[in-house]
């Protein structure tokens, strides 16, 4: 389901419902369904992202075993509280990117409710992700000419690149899970064979990442180019 909702037209959202195969990491959207025998995600589309966010609404009766999947990138609460001092930020935007090495990973920038990326102080800046050290996260900040490079040139399981939107709100909310200090990315499949992200709640220490929570915390969010109704200039990956 696209959003139609034009980027000055910020706060209208729509809501359907999404299944999860578990199974696969794969996502089917349906308009309703009409028996809930598991846990159900609740998608809001628009003025976030030109597409939409998903997090789980309900507990489930029962623990739900799904093994931790791998992670290619971390970024720390400090990380995150710095993007969230830009003015107008809104959400982190966080593009599929392979560094120099050729590993997968992803590169983090604030957006604001327009779905801009914003100024820190006199620039914009991009966080790469490159390491766990300790209980914090070692990042590459790039300038935006460098940071658009990067993403441009990434491919993985034969996609181009791709970015998703996450409001500060559900950033917020996530880090405020017990023992969470950071929050880690791992790459899904939608139902279409398009590639996105899925947020994931972490625990960094010891220079290593555990996941914090139940299942129901990993929040997916729509991927742009194929979830995108903004301008191509206002990602990096779409940009000429």
């Amino acid at each position: 389901m696209k959003d139609s909702t034009p980027p000055a037209d910020k706060g209208k959202w729509t809501t359907y419902i999404l299944s999860v195969d578990q199974n696969h990491t794969t996502m089917d959207s349906r308009a309703m369904i009409s028996s809930l025998g598991g846990p159900f995600l609740l998608l809001l589309g628009g003025a976030l992202a030109g597409g939409a966010i998903i997090w789980s609404i309900l507990d489930v009766p029962g623990p739900i075993e799904v093994a931790p999947p791998e992670l290619i990138a971390c970024f720390d609460e400090q990380q995150v509280m710095q993007i969230e001092m830009a003015p107008d930020m809104a959400a982190a935007r966080f593009y599929f990117a392979t560094g120099l090495e050729g590993k997968p990973g992803a590169i983090m920038g604030p957006v604001d409710a327009y779905r801009r990326h914003v100024p820190e102080g006199d620039s914009t800046r991009y966080r790469r992700f490159k390491a766990l050290i300790g209980t914090r996260t070692d990042v590459e900040v790039l300038d935006e000419a460098a940071a658009k490079r990067m993403v441009k040139n990434s491919v993985y399981q034969g996609h181009g690149p791709w970015s998703t939107d996450f409001p500060r709100s559900v950033l917020d909310r996530m880090l405020q899970l017990g023992d969470c200090n950071g929050i880690g990315l791992a790459v899904v499949h939608m139902a279409d064979g398009s590639l996105t992200f899925q947020l994931i709640p972490v625990k960094i220490a010891r220079s290593r990442a555990r996941t914090i929570g139940p299942y129901s915390n990993w929040i997916v969010s729509e991927p742009c180019p194929n979830f995108c109704a903004d301008p191509p200039e206002l990602y990096l990956h779409r940009q000429p």
